[in-house]
């Protein structure tokens, strides 16, 4: 049966209540207060209201800690919709943990509460994560069940980012990311500590799956209770809106999973109308405001399905949707099965046989979609609205095109999986990959994982990493926006449905089940660490380049450069031009090799854009392209400058008296230093302030005069800045007045002006209904009034009486007619006679540094003239911009109007150069280890030092300030400008030894930043440390960074980045930590020194002609050559062919005959090696032609390091071995002849110092070589 409407359930409950006054318990009816809403309502910092939405129910009480959980009677309204009372006297920043009890038996918690108490979860949440949790775990608690919580006088939180500006939405590249499995802390603060690995990963956008309170702690989410709490699973609120605010600094959207179709038993908006009888476990009653009795689409529905024609409904949401854009600044919502959000009736129990369920176009459900989305944005216009709608086509184009634009999920999993594995090439297009109005995914949080399936298709994990990657060239630079699911960019190869007890079943279950955290396997994995950088380079060059979003875009999809033929096959490509550049991109998704026809846009040359010295390809004409299987390239017309330094973005500033605090997003990680530029008008005379060094995000200037200044930042390079960052304003000291006037239309008497907070809608102190009287302009129709206030004002013109304007604002002086209601820049018609101008400059005369720009001003419609050589101003020239004088200089200035002219303006400036002054620090003393020193000159001073105690005038020059000894060190320097020498520095630097010790750490992840954390041997932290610990200091340019260690008791070590990966506990009071093993002296890649390089060679095959090789991803790194790399040589003719990469220690190789036919990838060799179909050992037997595999006859040697004996395990019988072990230039410090003994296993008490050599193990015709380390 049809619901009671609203108006019908009133009036016969009005009725109803009339009949049954004698008998009934009646509450007390009043109406609510002025301005309240439902939920909680903070009037003061001692008192609240409370409102609860409950139609006609009889009575509600609240209950809790402020009346020690006694019953309180609430108020209800007379329209029997809603229950109130007022707390008073309340505790300021107290929190008070409360229910509802509606009718003596319902009790709830408060679906508009911000907080929410679990009495069977909350025990479980990580100190950590929620630090100071209320306690509500016990026997008495669950029988109270959730309860809700308020708290006056809350700090509110600190915004840094208050204007963000978030991509266009057909720009966006979207990150879904479940924080429950992204890092073992499950929070907030995990997500905070990786955003630098989301921004170098170059996506623009993060999307949250649910954060609102849920059942539950390990949930996906998609279980919601309560819409206005944060889940503290992942930490307070305050850590949430800390999360977006520091997405923004990072030029990150944040976009928020909102589940709208359904709740389960848990919300208070079931339980508060609920049938117990109902169901199999009973159902929502039918008289509930927001809910459906049973979802009327029965294919695909769970929990309790909500009712969106209801009025409640829609306005329950609509609030919803307006806190999570005002409280935490979201950028938008992806809402969850909107396909569900309907009232048409519907049987189907099966997916797509065209009922409701599928894809029959349903108009009551487009309706009600594009309300709420109305409703959005209203509250903001440019938020992001993105539907996992799974409809038709006529009904997602009906969606995507309304209003601002919303976008649906476009998944393109099956293609990319098929594709991937070589499969169905001749079947399956990618060509919905493009589109403005899909966001478009080839795999998501529904789907199993690419890698995974991948995986199980191809040979190996090397293959399945490299589909992956050729997977991210055919997507993400594919136009449109584009969304990855979290760790896609990692090749994350465990299955999506792995269940809890490590089996893969498909079903829900084992997919929403807890997956184990793999940042430490990963990001020490160099091959995935190539992907995770392969995918940044895609996306990074998409979301750079103009071309990729504003480009005329063709697949071809059977390689033969036709666009038109709308075939499919193994070998594909992109063609994408633009006014900027062309690319192309060409890929083979088959098993096979194969030649694909580049559709090259013009003759000539074009660049590989992923190899780092854009190795070039000349195009003179149609021509065959060789692509090994899962083999891709990108290619542009233009090279693309991996120099290019980027600009700093997102620049904020914050007054604190009469100094700004700057704050901007670093982008560059390739800056020489940053130059910040202040001016007193937006559109010119910027003067630069002091440099400031690398990696800076933030600065102060100090002591202004009162008024508004603009600034700018731009990143310094080696060559070339980057652009200049926005241009934002500050206003030092009081907000200038803003006069506006009013056209008193209706000839009111008197005419008054009523001021207030135009961004909170809230009254000014000092002001009050119906404000001042404003004043009459010269006998016209038109009032005036300055306003001067600290806020952005509101305003409305009103006679004191009644009658008003609508609300108005207004920073600038204007006109307003209320005729036409209408502002006007000036006088539109009547206009006052103007009085004669007054002029004013915003610098007064005096004495100024380097430069000084002025900006003039003059009332009434003054028109400025002036002279800057002493003469009569009245002779001078029209004032239209700033002035900035060089040197000393007499402004003259007047201004004229009708009327007469104002008084002359007279100043002089003195303009002062000063030379520089250099400061450092430290300065000089005593030091352990290493110490960093930083040299700063003002007043743009060029600093040059020496070392060696010789006159600073003629020694080296350092642009970055920044110095770092290891020795004894004498520093002199001096700073010079155009004005003069600085003041000369002259400081010792004298190293002793300490009796703290030394860790070393080799950074052989690449990590951005290397933090050290120290504990006990009980797994407590030591005293003053806290995870992630201190920062290590990078040994010169090198991979090696270090910590001085002056604790007294032994320690245990953690090695992270600060963002998720770390190192295993290590246990070390000092020493050198080097690919996983502790040394006592440097062992490799030591600072200062350079490899001598990596000597590679291979046996001709008999059917190659030539030998090449080419070499990537090398430690440290080099650049690589272009296919197919370089030439080997056989110079003693003995069929081998050899080449040495100089200054390289570890390579990724493929040998190949100049191209065709070529080995795999052959990966992480680390040593001098020889290949013969296969590596073969030492280069003792190659010109015998011995072929023996490695690693045949003997095990690594353990333990290593080894401190008195070293023991090997010898797998042949009865083997005779030669042991030799050599320094490591090659001279032999011991060997012995063994034989096989007690079990296989040989012992070895060599007499050697301390230090690293090789051991060589000979047995027969084979040779095995091992590193080990004496101690």
């Amino acid at each position: 049966m049809k619901k009671f409407t609203r108006t019908f359930i009133v009036t016969f409950m009005l009725v109803l209540s009339m009949i049954f006054a004698t008998s009934a318990v009646i509450a007390a009816v009043a109406p609510l207060p002025a301005g309240v809403q439902e939920g909680i309502n903070y009037i003061d910092d001692n008192t609240v209201v409370l409102v609860l939405l409950a139609p006609d129910k009889g009575t509600a009480e609240v209950t809790g800690t402020f009346n020690d959980w006694g019953l309180t009677e609430m108020n209800k309204t007379p329209d029997d919709e809603h229950f109130w009372i007022q707390l008073e006297n309340l505790t300021a920043g107290q929190e008070y943990i409360y229910q509802y009890l509606v009718d003596g038996t319902i009790r709830i918690s408060d679906p508009f509460a911000e907080k929410i108490l679990d009495p069977w979860n909350d025990q479980d949440i990580p100190e950590e994560n929620y630090p100071g949790l209320i306690a509500w775990g016990t026997d008495e608690d669950r029988e109270k069940g959730l309860a809700s919580v308020f708290q006056t006088a809350q700090e509110p939180y600190q915004w840094q980012v208050t204007d963000f500006q978030a991509p266009l939405q057909h720009h966006l590249v979207a990150y879904e990311l479940l924080i429950r499995d992204w890092t073992e802390q499950r929070s907030f603060q995990s997500v905070i500590d990786s955003m630098p690995y989301l921004k170098k990963l170059g996506i623009n956008a993060i999307e949250l799956m649910p954060v609102n309170e849920f059942d539950g702690n390990l949930s996906w989410g998609y279980n919601p209770s309560h819409y206005f709490a944060v889940d503290k699973m992942y930490g307070p609120k305050e850590k949430l809106q800390e999360l977006i605010d520091v997405a923004h600094q990072h030029g990150l959207a944040v976009i928020i999973d909102m589940v709208y179709n359904h709740t389960f038993n848990q919300s208070p908006l079931a339980s508060l109308y609920w049938n117990p009888d109902g169901g199999t476990e009973g159902q929502p009653a039918q008289d509930n405001p927001w809910y459906n009795e049973t979802p009327p689409h029965t294919c695909v529905a769970w929990g309790n399905d909500f009712d969106h024609e209801s009025p409640y409904t829609q306005e329950f949401f609509d609030r919803v949707n307006k806190f999570w854009i005002e409280e935490f600044k979201i950028d938008g919502f992806r809402y969850d099965f909107t396909k569900g959000l309907t009232q048409t009736y519907s049987t189907s129990e099966t997916w797509q046989d065209g009922q409701n369920c599928g894809n029959w176009t349903d108009w009551s459900r487009i309706n009600i979609i594009k309300r709420m989305a109305d409703k959005v944005w209203e509250v903001k216009d440019d938020a992001y609205i993105i539907l996992e709608h799974w409809g038709n086509a006529e009904e997602e184009d009906e969606l995507v095109s309304h209003g601002n634009g919303m976008l649906t999920w476009r998944k393109l999993h099956y293609n990319f999986e098929k594709l991937l594995c070589g499969e169905e090439t001749n079947n399956l297009s990618l060509g919905g990959a493009q589109s403005d109005t899909r966001i478009v995914f080839s795999g998501s949080h529904d789907e199993e994982r690419l890698a995974f399936s991948t995986l199980n298709c191809q040979s190996n994990a090397t293959a399945m990493m490299q589909r992956m990657k050729l997977g991210a060239a055919f997507i993400y630079t594919v136009p449109g926006p584009k969304m990855l699911w979290m760790f896609e960019e990692l090749a994350m190869d465990y299955s999506l449905f792995t269940c809890e007890d490590g089996s893969v079943q498909y079903n829900d279950g084992c997919k929403l089940a807890v997956k184990p955290f793999k940042w430490n396997e990963y990001m020490t994995d160099p091959n995935r660490v190539d992907v995770y950088e392969t995918y940044a380079d895609i996306i990074n060059l998409r979301t750079q380049n103009q071309v990729f979003t504003h480009g005329y875009f063709r697949f071809d999809e059977d390689g033969d450069a036709n666009f038109d033929d709308y075939e499919t096959g193994a070998l594909r490509q992109i063609q994408i031009t633009h006014e900027t550049m062309d690319v192309v991109i060409i890929g083979n998704f088959g098993n096979e090799g194969g030649s694909i026809t580049p559709a090259f846009t013009k003759q000539g040359t074009w660049y590989n854009y992923l190899n780092k010295e854009y190795p070039t390809y000349e195009y003179t004409g149609q021509t065959s392209y060789y692509l090994a299987p899962g083999q891709f390239e990108i290619f542009t017309s233009v090279p693309i400058d991996d120099n290019q330094v980027l600009a700093p973005t997102n620049l904020t500033t914050t007054i604190s008296g009469n100094d700004v605090t700057l704050n901007w997003v670093d982008n560059a990680d390739n800056e020489t230093a940053y130059q910040i530029e202040r001016s007193t008008s937006a559109t010119g005379g910027f003067v630069a302030l002091p440099l400031q060094p690398v990696n800076t995000t933030s600065y102060i200037d100090q002591g202004l005069a009162n008024g508004k200044y603009y600034y700018r930042v731009r990143a310094n390079g080696d060559s070339e800045p980057s652009d200049y960052s926005e241009t934002v304003p500050a206003q030092v000291g009081p907000t200038p007045g803003v006069k506006v006037h009013f056209k008193n239309t209706d000839n009111w008497n008197p005419v008054k002006i009523y001021v207030f907070d135009w961004d909170s809608k809230t009254a000014i102190d000092g002001w009050t209904w119906s404000g001042v009287n404003m004043t009459q302009e010269s006998n016209s129709p038109w009032y005036t009034y300055t306003i001067e206030v600290e806020v952005t004002p509101g305003m409305v013109f009103n006679n004191g009486s009644g009658l008003k304007s609508k609300d108005l604002t207004r920073t600038t002086e204007g006109w307003y007619d209320f005729g036409s209601e209408q502002w006007y820049d000036v006088c539109p018609g009547d206009c006052p006679t103007p009085p004669v101008p007054e002029i004013s400059v915003d610098k007064p005369g005096g004495e100024y540094e380097e430069t000084v720009t002025v900006v003039l001003s003059a009332s009434n419609n003054g028109n400025i003239t002036y002279t800057t050589d002493g003469t009569d101003p009245r002779n001078g020239v029209d004032y239209n911009e700033a002035l900035t004088f060089t040197s000393t200089t007499q402004l003259r200035a007047i201004a004229t109007n009708n009327e007469g002219e104002s008084d002359e303006l007279d100043e002089t400036y003195t303009v002062i150069h000063p030379v520089p002054v250099l400061t450092v620090d430290p300065k000089g003393g005593e030091f352990v280890g290493v110490i960093d020193v930083t040299l700063e000159a003002s007043h743009n001073g060029v600093i040059y030092y020496t070392l060696d105690g010789s006159d600073p005038k003629n020694g080296t020059i350092t642009h970055s300030g920044q110095l770092q000894f290891a020795g004894d060190t004498p520093l002199r320097a001096i700073a010079l400008n155009d004005n003069g020498y600085s003041n000369e520095i002259e400081e010792y630097y004298d190293k002793v030894e300490s009796t703290c010790d030394t860790i070393f750490y080799y950074n052989s992840n690449n990590w951005s930043t290397v933090n050290i954390y120290l504990f006990n041997a009980n797994g407590d932290a030591l005293a003053g440390w806290q995870w992630p610990g201190e920062p290590m200091i990078q040994i010169d340019n090198s991979k090696w960074y270090y910590f001085v260690n002056c604790e007294t008791v032994d320690v245990g070590i953690v090695f992270n980045n600060g963002s998720g990966q770390q190192s295993d506990n290590e246990f070390s009071n000092s020493g050198w930590f080097y690919n996983g093993s502790w040394y006592t002296t440097c062992p490799g890649n030591c600072p200062g020194e350079q490899p001598e390089g990596l000597a590679l060679h291979c046996k001709k095959p008999s059917d190659w002609s030539t030998v090449y090789l080419y070499y990537w991803s090398t430690t440290p790194s080099v650049s690589s050559p272009g296919w197919p790399g370089v030439p080997m040589s056989d110079t003693d003719g003995d069929g081998w062919y050899d080449y040495t990469i100089e200054g390289v220690e570890c390579a990724n190789v493929i040998f190949s005959n100049q191209g065709a036919p070529q080995t795999g990838n052959l990966t992480n060799v680390c040593e001098e090696s020889w290949y013969d179909n296969g590596w073969v050992s030492d280069p003792g037997f190659k010109n015998a032609g011995m072929t023996a595999q490695i690693n045949t006859f003997v095990s690594k040697p353990y333990p290593n390091p080894f401190s008195k004996e070293i023991n090997i395990r010898i797998n042949e019988a009865d083997a005779e071995v030669t042991v030799q072990i050599l320094s490591l230039k090659g001279s032999i410090v011991f060997t012995d002849v063994l034989s096989s003994e007690n079990d296989g296993i040989l012992t070895i008490h060599p007499s050697i110092p301390e230090g690293l050599y090789l051991l060589q193990i000979t047995s027969k015709n084979t040779i095995q070589t091992f590193r080990i380390l004496k101690e």
